[in-house]
């Protein structure tokens, strides 16, 4: 027989707790809408959202809210990855350079980039 903690066998192992779309299109807008950070990669959006990266991954490319409230950044962290931020925040924030940039692109960033 097991011993029991709390009403939990010893040594069980729960599945990580996975947030509703809802829940997730708020964590991940607060983590992008973060005055610390202009724009932020996948992890970093993840780690603030306490979530997998594929679950913000998944979320951006399905939930229609996301989609359009988000912009790929049409500049790239030093390291090479993707950077998002609000539509709202790169309207206001965004550097000549970046509009620019943006406005005229044809090789657009992707998400899984």
């Amino acid at each position: 027989m097991v011993a029991k903690k709390n009403g939990e066998p010893d040594g069980m192992i729960t599945a990580p707790i996975v947030p509703t779309t809802a829940e997730l299109r708020a964590r991940i807008l607060l983590a992008l809408n973060d005055e610390r950070f202009s724009s932020r990669t996948i992890t970093g959006i993840a780690a603030a959202a306490n979530v997998e990266p594929r679950l913000v991954i998944d979320a951006l490319k399905t939930d229609p809210q996301l989609v359009s409230a988000v912009k790929i950044a049409p500049v790239r962290a030093n390291d090479g990855r993707a950077l998002l931020t609000t539509k709202e925040r790169f309207v206001s924030e965004a550097s000549f350079k970046e509009k620019f940039i943006d406005f005229f692109s044809s090789n657009r960033v992707a998400i899984d980039n």
